[in-house]
């Protein structure tokens, strides 16, 4: 079965824009047609590159890495379409058409993911067990297919795969039942695996697409200067880490996980937002106390910041207040 989400509509309203050129549905239509293309060939290539992978190395590591490096290209793919995506929501007069082509383009990995909108991608709640992630594991891992009323069913229990160390090998043959099947592993078991490859390639799409908005950002062309209500009420820094630190606040217990902090940390070193230009002045001077006492462990860097146990909640406070920021100037 191939992946991705069915049914789309096609263009419709055309005559709505009487000559003046397509209308702003029919070219969002368009941008998630071209989309699904890439993302359906990126799987294609991973799936036969993973069943290659598991016939030298069959182990859920091989799986692991495999989901790991399907995950960062669906995220690079995505990011290929900022710039057409911005263009179309400038052209429709957004206020913050940058917010809008990252809600576009996440609002359609979701459905192609097979994440219904009432789950947030990128949240702490469980994803639903038919889902695109899941269908891919188990079919390039051969979990067994019955036949139901003619129907074949996909049976969601994974291989028992022989460890490779002799001692792996010696434990295994201590605790498996002679009633066991020992060719698969048993659904509990099974369920536990999917649960964490997917949590593994929710993880690891997240940190590639936490570039998305800087992509987006750059796309959108400086307002005009004599035009004061197009100038932006926030800086770069506030409005990047703003939407970010607030998408992922989107979890039942409503906090950014360590691993999420750290990864828009990383993204902020990246982009070179130096701590000492925007952390807050209280936390800027003790950060600078610091690294005159320990100059050999200077924290530079707010990927070192997030991971120090004296600096993460400072942080954690100068993120959140940017998300503040960024809720009040949206609409």
């Amino acid at each position: 079965m191939p992946p991705g989400p069915k049914g789309f509509r096609g263009p419709t309203n055309t005559r709505a824009t009487s000559g003046k050129g397509w209308s702003t549905e029919d070219r969002l239509f368009a941008i998630r047609n071209l989309l699904q293309v890439d993302l359906d060939n990126a799987t294609s290539r991973e799936r036969e590159v993973t069943r290659s992978e598991l016939k030298t190395s069959p182990s859920i590591l091989t799986l692991t890495t495999s989901v790991k490096r399907w995950a960062r290209t669906v995220s690079a793919i995505c990011r290929l379409y900022a710039d057409k995506c911005v263009e179309v929501h400038v052209g429709c007069r957004e206020q913050d058409p940058a917010s809008a082509a990252v809600s576009t383009i996440v609002g359609f990995l979701s459905f192609y993911l097979g994440v219904p909108e009432k789950h947030s991608l990128f949240s702490s709640q469980k994803w639903p067990d038919n889902n695109v992630v899941r269908d891919f594991i188990l079919e390039v891992a051969d979990a067994p297919v019955e036949l139901n009323g003619g129907e074949q069913i996909v049976n969601p229990i994974l291989p028992r795969w022989e460890p490779t160390s002799r001692f792996g090998r010696s434990l295994a043959s201590t605790i498996s039942s002679p009633l066991q099947d020992t060719r698969f592993l048993s659904v509990e078991e099974s369920t536990a695996v999917l649960k964490d490859l997917e949590e593994t390639f929710r993880d690891t799409l997240f940190g590639g697409l936490i570039a998305l908005f800087s992509c987006a950002v750059l796309a959108v062309r400086p307002p005009d200067p004599g035009n004061r209500s197009t100038m932006k009420t926030l800086s770069d820094f506030e409005m990047l880490v703003g939407q970010l630190y607030d998408q992922a606040l989107q979890n039942r217990e409503h906090r950014v996980s360590k691993q999420k902090l750290e990864a828009i940390s990383s993204q902020l070193d990246a982009l070179e937002f130096a701590p000492r230009d925007y952390l807050e002045k209280a936390s800027r001077e003790k950060v600078a106390k610091f690294n005159k006492q320990h100059p050999r462990a200077a924290l530079m860097s707010w990927f070192d910041l997030a991971r120090n146990p004296l600096f993460k909640t400072s942080v954690r406070h100068r993120f959140a207040r940017a998300a503040e920021k960024y809720r009040k100037s949206r609409p």
